[in-house]
Order: structure tokens, then sequence, then C-alpha cells
């Protein structure tokens, strides 16, 4: 990541307000190390636990991205959107669960709420809100974001929500900006 974005992200997330949502639109070769930068932020936190949502890559991908980084995935809760029906519905340990499939927009609200629920997590860390516009038209994204963000409030939740830098997040990212505490760009 370039010294100027790794600083101004690292800005943004320190100065942010105690119940933050912040969203992110990242270029596609920056979005590794955003993540990267915002998971480890969250983590500095010794009482953050994550409902991570990932639209984007496999959560066995991101286990074993974990694991080769040594990150306790203890305090992590996965969904997973993207696998579909190609994995195991529900972990043994009761660590991740993977929906029917990225237009399963219902189904991940669901899940997010049984995951509050349980009481044990405070911060939402979704990756990447985008990606639902491959699978979903960009009316239904939007008042999915909607929602999302509005339910991140009522649940007294932090979050950070990434998008993938494209012309068809742009109109999404700015409907919902107003929304979240920061709206960065890189």
């Amino acid at each position: 990541m370039s010294t100027a974005v790794s600083e101004k992200l690292e800005k943004a997330l320190e100065t942010a307000p105690k119940n933050f949502i912040i969203q992110i639109e990242s270029p596609a070769e920056e979005y590794n190390s955003v993540i990267e930068t915002s998971l480890n932020f969250l983590l500095k936190n010794k009482d953050a636990k994550i409902i991570y949502v990932t639209l984007n890559k496999p959560v066995s991908m991101i286990l074993n991205n974990f694991a080769a980084k040594k990150i306790d995935t203890s305090r992590f809760f996965f969904i997973d959107g993207i696998s579909g029906a190609a994995q195991t519905k529900e972990s043994i340990d009761k660590k991740f669960v993977v929906l029917s499939g990225p237009t399963a927009l219902t189904e991940l609200s669901i899940e997010i709420t049984k995951a509050k629920e349980t009481g044990k997590y405070n911060y939402v860390f979704f990756d990447a809100l985008s990606t639902m516009l491959i699978y979903n038209s960009q009316k239904r994204c939007l008042q999915f974001s909607y929602f999302l963000l509005t339910k991140l409030r009522d649940y007294e939740f932090c979050g950070i929500i990434i998008y993938l830098k494209s012309e068809l997040e742009k109109e999404v990212f700015d409907s919902v900006a107003h929304l979240s505490d920061k709206a960065l760009r890189f």
C-alpha cells in the first residue's frame, strides 16, 4: 500500500467516533492492503469481536490467509456469501456460516441478526459490498446498503464496509455515504 493511502486510512480509523461506521472505496491494487490495515486496526482493540461478511472470497481462503498471518480467528464469526451450495452450510465449531449465494440478501440479514443476538459481537467487517452489484440490481444493492447501515446503527455496532472501486459501485457508495461517519476514497 502506498504510504499516503496507509497514513490516510490509519488516521481516519484512529479518529473515528466510538460507534463508527466507515465506508472505504479501494482500487483493486490497494484492496488487500486496505483490508489488512483495517483488520489490524480492529484487532488492536482487545474487546473487538468481529462478524466478517465476505462476498469476495470464500471463507476457506480467508481462514488460510489468517492462519498464514497468525491471526487469531477466535474473535471472528464469518458469513460467507460467495461460496454458495459448494461448501458446508455451517462449521462444526459454529465459526462460520455459508449462505446459499450472493443474491441471498435476506439470508445475509438474518445471519447478521442471529450473530448479533448471541451478544458476542460488536463489529461488522464487510468485504466487499460492491460485489453485490455483480449479482443484484443497483436498486436492490442500494436498498440493502441503506438497510445494513441503519441496522448497524440500531445495533450500536462499529462497522467497516469495503467497496472495490468501479463505476458500478459509485452511485451506491455516494448514496449511502451520509449514513457513515467517514467515507474514504483511495
